[in-house]
């Protein structure tokens, strides 16, 4: 009998190493990462952003710089109708997006630039020189 439990218990053990295996847990990291996928750089004389927008059009995107955030949204329609379909996977995405991104010193938004070649949207925003960050030094 004790034989038996042990082999019940096994594909239990099993499972869950493999639920806590490198490929499950980067794959729940992969949908629990805001979407889209962004970098910020702060290089010497400017600010880069770069964006995945796959699937996007530029004029489906829209850029703003309000209070030293710069805002990044769109929108996509879905390819097929849902109702139409009766899907087996469905993954590509559709909808609205907003990504806030706060920037790590003060920008010249008037000069920037912006870029969106292959799905991958570039803002390069030049620094003013100033910075609203100050150091405070603890009593």
């Amino acid at each position: 009998m004790h034989h038996l439990m042990r082999r019940h218990r096994w594909p239990l053990q099993e499972f869950k190493r493999l639920l806590d295996s490198p490929f499950f847990s980067d794959f729940a990291d992969f949908w629990e990462r805001p979407f889209p996928a962004t970098d910020v750089k702060d290089l010497k004389d400017s600010i880069e952003v770069t964006m995945d927008l796959p699937g996007f059009e530029k004029d489906q995107i829209n850029i703003e710089y309000i209070n030293n955030y710069l805002i990044v949204s769109g929108g996509t329609e879905s390819v097929t109708k849902v109702e139409d379909k009766d899907f087996f996977r469905q993954e590509r995405y559709s909808g609205s997006f907003r990504r806030e991104i706060a920037l790590p010193g003060e920008v010249d938004f008037a000069q920037a630039k912006a870029s969106f070649k292959n799905g991958v949207l570039t803002v390069v925003l030049p620094k003013t020189g100033q910075s609203r960050a100050n150091r405070i030094e603890i009593e």
